[in-house]
């Protein structure tokens, strides 16, 4: 399968989503023993690691953006 999107190259990216879909299951396996007490724990991993993947997206796309206006324009990035 082909990735239409720079971040979706990453190794970490790809990680992330591994662990999402493990905590998924986890989370499914867990409340139906102790949904009570653990939701608030769930809550906030879920959020965690939601926000993780998101981050790391957004980075790649902010520095592929950077990458191809440099490719472009070299001249606007000189150190002078």
């Amino acid at each position: 399968m082909e990735r239409a999107f720079d971040h979706e190259k990453l190794d970490v990216y790809q990680i992330e989503l591994q662990f999402i879909a493990w905590l998924a299951d986890f989370f499914l396996e867990v409340s139906q023993s102790r949904a009570a007490r653990c939701r608030e724990l769930f809550e906030q991993l879920d959020r965690a690691s939601l926000s993780a993947l998101l981050n790391t997206a957004e980075e790649a796309s902010d520095c592929a953006s950077v990458n191809r206006d440099f490719r472009r324009h070299p001249t606007l990035y000189d150190a002078s």
